[in-house]
């Protein structure tokens, strides 16, 4: 079965995300509502956590194989749970996705600084990120 995954962090970057997957997905921007993207302490990447009335802007790649979405499990690890949600994407379409949300156990990580995408690569957190956490291609 295929799964349409909503994507809010350091897989929206093509570099990351082709470092994880095998195959060629389709994607677009989405919204997911009720949740909020922070960063974790000490970390370039955020976490998603749930927060009334706030939406994230993210990626929504589309199909995705079951074999490259436990290639995802295991990029995302421990600290995070796969969910199915709603989100948004073109001209208000409701579309069933699954994220990945930080489990409650690790919240005492999160941070109260919004992450931003452009703030991430303009100030070297992809190669950070990409130093400190390689090793993701298949093998």
């Amino acid at each position: 079965m295929m799964t349409d995954l909503f994507t809010y962090g350091t897989l929206m970057v093509p570099a990351v995300w082709r470092s994880v997957v095998e195959d060629r997905y389709r994607s677009q921007t989405a919204w997911l509502s009720d949740f909020q993207r922070l960063t974790l302490k000490n970390q370039v990447y955020p976490s998603l956590i749930p927060a009334a009335d706030q939406i994230v802007q993210g990626v929504l790649y589309l199909d995705i194989s079951p074999d490259d979405l436990c290639r995802i499990d295991d990029f995302e690890g421990n600290m995070y749970e796969r969910i199915g949600v709603g989100c948004t994407m073109g001209k208000n379409e409701s579309v069933k996705a699954q994220t990945y949300l930080l489990r409650n156990e690790f919240h005492h990580l999160v941070s109260q600084q919004i992450w931003s995408l452009s703030k991430f690569l303009e100030q070297g957190g992809l190669d950070r990120f990409l130093e400190d956490y390689p090793g993701w291609s298949s093998s």
